[in-house]
């Protein structure tokens, strides 16, 4: 869940329902949360019973969901896609499965775009002097990403 405020002077951020620091309750920094049931200040994990009756297999479930190796039509039951969205986040926060959207418009598919504007590439596709950034992409790091780089 969201436990973060949303820096509201930046314009590249997504503004999400709780970008004010409001807590689930709605009040600014109560630091209310929503459980994993969905229940806001609730203590529920994911072996609680409401969590439970939400997958299609029950306690049989492989848990807690993973976006990025999980099926979430196939893991949750009607109520729990309507109450948990792809991303395995609830709904009610409205991040609308971004959370977990890869570049390629997939749920959990975990692809980024490179420097180079590669959805899932590796930056062979430009070189530094197109754009201006001097690294090369080779180990260590992940590129022009910003990701992982050392």
């Amino acid at each position: 869940g969201c436990q973060e405020c949303i820096d509201q002077t930046n314009e590249n951020t997504t503004n999400l329902i709780n970008a004010t620091c409001n807590g689930c309750d709605g009040v600014a920094f109560s630091g209310l949360v929503l459980d994993h049931c969905c229940v806001c200040g609730g203590d529920s994990d994911y072996t609680a019973q409401c969590y439970l009756d939400l997958l299609a297999f029950g306690a049989s479930s492989t848990l807690p969901f993973d976006p990025y190796t999980m099926d979430h039509g196939a893991y949750f039951v009607e109520e729990g896609q309507l109450l948990i969205d792809e991303c395995g986040e609830c709904r009610y926060w409205g991040y609308l499965g971004s959370t977990c959207l890869g570049c390629d418009g997939i749920h959990g598919s975990g692809l980024i775009k490179d420097s180079c504007g590669v959805c899932g590439g590796d930056c062979s596709t430009c070189t530094s002097d197109e754009t201006g950034l001097a690294h090369n992409c080779s180990a260590p790091g992940k590129g022009w990403t910003g990701m992982d780089q050392t």
